[in-house]
């Protein structure tokens, strides 16, 4: 098992279907492993974090307030998710001046 007890703890709620409370989100998002920034409002930041416990892999997506007057706020509760790598290719377009073109 994980060596943090309230994380083991909200993972079976999660499992149970029980929703965490606005205090255990955040606290669940503490152990964010990796947070990755969404589009930015005037006042917040989408952010989604992946949370991971004992091989597994979960994600929350929520608010982070951009002001100290601006609190951050869990609307969603954590899903399971996996990892999925896949290799892409990527056309790159650069303008350049006449007589310089590579």
């Amino acid at each position: 098992m994980s060596d943090f007890k309230e994380l083991d703890g909200y993972i079976k709620k999660i499992d149970s279907g029980v929703d965490l409370t606005d205090n255990e989100l955040e606290d669940f998002q503490s152990y964010s492993m990796e947070d990755i920034d969404g589009e930015q409002h005037r006042w917040t930041q989408d952010v989604e974090s992946i949370i991971e416990c004992d091989g597994r892999l979960f994600s929350l997506i929520w608010s982070q307030g951009l002001t100290e007057q601006c609190e951050s706020f869990y609307c969603d509760q954590p899903i399971e998710i996996k990892k999925v790598e896949t290799k892409k290719t990527i056309t790159v377009i650069d303008y350049v001046p006449i007589g310089d073109e590579k």
